[in-house]
């Protein structure tokens, strides 16, 4: 009779493995935040999705801020769902203040899953209640 193995894996193993898994199942939903027809002296928020297409917790950190007029929304850069199961999500709010009714801005910014290392740059539209789309 063959004697049974047991593999026992060290925690760099599973980060590793994890990690690999990861990377082609997070999935990033909203590649362009686009905030239209936003009225003079007012903001709008929209949030950065990242879902989870298998049982990888998500773990999103902001990189690389947007500068003004967009800005991070929430008070803290990080989002995370612990919940392992597939559609499971994360969102990182944005904001956009219009300054004017004729407003045209652009901008991007950079998150980071800090579990998979997987990062995503994010294309940022604003426009005023007045400017053409």
């Amino acid at each position: 009779m063959a004697a049974e193995t047991t593999t026992v894996r060290s925690r760099p193993e599973v980060a590793d493995s994890t990690q690999r898994a990861g990377w082609s199942a997070l999935q990033l939903e909203t590649p362009v935040l686009s905030f239209f027809d936003v009225a003079a002296g007012s903001s709008r928020s929209l949030p950065i999705l990242v879902t989870s297409k298998a049982r990888v917790a998500i773990d999103l950190e902001v990189v690389s801020p947007p500068l003004a007029p967009f800005s991070v929304a929430d008070a803290g850069s990080r989002a995370s769902s612990l919940h392992l199961g597939e559609g499971s999500s994360a969102k990182v709010w944005i904001r956009y203040d219009a300054a004017s009714p004729m407003a045209i801005d652009s901008g991007r910014i950079t998150v980071a899953d800090r579990i998979t290392g997987q990062q995503w740059t994010i294309a940022l539209d604003g426009r005023g209640s007045l400017a053409t789309q």
